[in-house]
C-alpha cells in the first residue's frame, strides 16, 4: 500500500512477488523439516494407532500443499493493503465455500473419506486462490485503488 501510495507500481508489484516467493520458500524449508517428522508428531495426539496414522497422513499432505499457501494467504494480505480488499473477499468466500466445504463434503461424507477428503477440499481451496490471486498479482487492477491519506 505504501508503494503504490507513493506512485510506486513496479516496485509495489516486486516486493509482493518477492515476499509470495519468500514465504514459499520458508514453508516449504520448514516442511521438509516436518515431513520426515509426521509419524512422531502424530503420536503427540495420542496413543490410538488409527488416530496416529490419520494425523501422520494429514501432516504428511499439509507438508505438500505448503509451497502453495503463501499464494493462498500472503498474497490476498498483500492486495487487501493495496485496497483491493472486494476482489480478495469475493475470491476467499467463493473458493471457502464451493471448493473447502462442498469438495470437502463430497469427498470426506459422501464418498467416505473422512477426514482425508475434507482436507483434500481444503487443499483445493489453496490451489484455486492461489491460483487466481497470482494471476490479480501479475494484472494492474489492484494498484490502481486509491487509499485513503
Amino acid at each position: 500500500g505504501m508503494r503504490l501510495g507513493a506512485g510506486q507500481v513496479q516496485r509495489a508489484h516486486r516486493m509482493l512477488r518477492r515476499l509470495v516467493r519468500s514465504a514459499s520458500w520458508s514453508l516449504t524449508a520448514v516442511a521438509a523439516v516436518v515431513l520426515p517428522l509426521s509419524w512422531p508428531l502424530a503420536s503427540l495426539f495420542g496413543s490410538d494407532r488409527e488416530v496416529t496414522r490419520q494425523a501422520a497422513m494429514l501432516i504428511a499432505l499439509s507438508c505438500l500443499f505448503m509451497p502453495v499457501w503463501a499464494a493462498s494467504f500472503v498474497l490476498p494480505a498483500g492486495l487487501r493493503g493495496a485496497g483491493d480488499t472486494r476482489y480478495a473477499l469475493v475470491v476467499g468466500t467463493a473458493t471457502m465455500w464451493g471448493l473447502r466445504i462442498m469438495t470437502g463434503y463430497l469427498l470426506g461424507i459422501v464418498l467416505g473419506l473422512g477426514v482425508v477428503g475434507v482436507w483434500l477440499g481444503m487443499f483445493g481451496d489453496w490451489v484455486v486462490r492461489g491460483v487466481l490471486f497470482r494471476k490479480r498479482m501479475r494484472g494492474t487492477a489492484w494498484t490502481r485503488h486509491r487509499l485513503l491519506e
